[in-house]
């Protein structure tokens, strides 16, 4: 039997991945870039709308650097609320570097501008950003891993340190550095091997110290560990200079894992189904749909419907159960959960088959006999076996095939075999009437056999016949009767 589906569009996820179990992998993309800076001792504000497409759920990466020469930690700062900050660095030389990384995971509505502290570093500094927004990766651990940090003094070309990420599938590495320097330009770098496809770099030119700052990433061929390599700075260096550099690994959102438990308790036309989420999978939003698709097949194809759950999303690591569908007695049935997140759906393994319940056997009736009247009659009947009647009583009418001209009278359930009766009335005195007694249940209805019986003559009318072959007169308050 199928069950309409709440989700069309599940039906055809589940089916399309009926045979194998899936547990999709997301792949992390670049969402977009953007840079700025500012006069010394002021703010620098990104502006967001620049990145295409920024939308809830998306990583954004905020790596700013100061270049100054007081020899101090700036503690840099973003003002704007809800950035984690991951990195803090100081390259103390006569030009110094500071550089700060920040992450924030986007919203519902996701930010327009972000804004750094510029006035820590002084009149005599520079400010540069450069922001990278990325797609796919863990909305609450996006990197599993800690960075990696390097600072170097006497060269102004950042190396980032290598990472030991685990080597998990899909990973992509992040790398982000700063320069101090007084080369009285912007400054640009040319970044190592694996990281120049939509590489950033920002730079500030102040009248005392310079900054550079930029970001690059690996998609693809990323070893383990990943030793990025050097970006190279332009222009010539002095042993004046300084340098700060982190590196990160990003990890992918997967679509979640789930696993099949057998069915209990199982009845005649239900049965519960167990599954359980194992893992959600990290995606933003979390699991936000889980359910069962059941039906005959043992590869579950064809007659395959689902059931749907939603209420309560997102939802956790766990068990979860469902009972809602209407079986077939007597029959077996395969299962297998699956939930969804915004990666993807995945279905757990096909359950071990199950057997519903033996069909109950419908009640059974036997009609017995009427006592008529003349415009009444009583009928009597017997439930003489089946299950419990949820109602009983008898069929009546003038057709001798009980159709057509049929009432019924209708006793209530009935629980035990025993025998019953019912008054009827309103019937036409002298007329063959027809009935059988019945008594249903949800497995079916059981009939007697039709019988019959005749209602009695009136009391006028069989008066009337005491009087056949006499004429009857009325003379002087005397009845007469005169034969014919």
């Amino acid at each position: 039997m199928k069950r309409p589906l709440q989700k069309v569009f599940l039906l055809g996820l589940v089916m399309l991945y009926a045979i194998v179990p899936i547990r999709a992998e997301a792949a992390i993309s670049l969402v977009g870039s953007t840079e700025n800076s500012s006069t010394p001792n002021t703010d620098t504000t990104v502006d967001l709308t620049a990145i295409t497409g920024l939308r809830a759920g998306d990583l954004l990466f905020v790596s700013a650097g100061i270049g100054d020469n007081d020899g101090v930690d700036l503690n840099m700062t973003v003002n704007t609320a809800g950035y984690t900050k991951v990195v803090d660095l100081l390259s103390d030389d006569t030009q110094d570097t500071n550089l700060g990384v920040w992450w924030k995971i986007m919203g519902a509505s996701p930010d327009s501008s972000v804004v750094v502290e510029g006035s820590l570093g002084g009149t005599d500094s520079s400010l540069a950003v450069v922001v990278m927004a990325f797609r796919g990766m863990g909305s609450t651990t996006p990197m599993d891993v800690a960075s990696t940090t390097a600072t170097g003094i006497d060269i102004f070309s950042p190396n980032p340190p290598s990472i030991n990420h685990n080597n998990p599938s899909g990973v992509w590495t992040v790398i982000a550095g700063a320069s101090g320097h007084t080369l009285a330009g912007a400054g640009t770098y040319t970044f190592p091997t694996g990281y120049t496809v939509n590489a950033i770099d920002r730079g500030h030119d102040d009248t005392v110290s310079d900054i550079t700052v930029g970001m690059g990433y690996r998609s693809s061929g990323v070893s383990d560990p990943e030793d990025p390599g050097v970006m190279t700075h332009s222009g010539t260096n002095t042993t004046n200079f300084s340098w700060a550099a982190a590196t990160f690994a990003l990890r992918p959102a997967t679509a979640p894992t789930v696993t099949t438990q057998d069915a209990t308790p199982i009845g005649a036309t239900s049965a519960t189904f167990n599954g359980n989420i194992t893992i959600t999978g990290d995606a933003y939003g979390g699991v936000t749909v889980r359910g069962f698709a059941w039906g005959t097949s043992s590869n579950m194809t064809g007659d395959t419907a689902t059931t749907t759950d939603t209420a309560g999303a997102p939802f956790d690591t766990g068990a979860f159960t469902d009972s809602s569908q209407t079986l077939i007695c007597n029959t077996d049935y395969y299962y297998r959960p699956y939930a969804v997140n915004s990666i993807g759906t995945s279905t757990a393994p096909i359950s071990n088959s199950f057997t519903t319940s033996a069909c109950a056997t419908p009640p059974t009736a036997t009609t017995n006999f009427a006592n008529p009247g003349a415009t009444t009659a009583t009928l009597y009947g017997t439930k003489t076996g089946g299950e419990d009647a949820t109602q009983h009583g008898f069929a009546w009418g003038t057709s001798a095939t009980m159709v057509g001209d049929t009432a019924t009278t209708s006793l209530g359930a009935l629980a035990s075999n025993s025998s019953f009766a019912s008054g009827i009335g309103g019937l036409t005195a002298g007329l063959t009437y027809y009935f059988r007694a019945y008594a249903t249940s949800g497995a079916g209805t059981g009939y007697g056999i039709i019988r019959s019986f005749v209602t009695g003559n009136s009391t006028a009318s069989r008066n009337m016949r005491l009087f056949e072959g006499f004429t009857i007169k009325f003379l002087n308050g005397r009845i007469i009767l005169n034969q014919q």
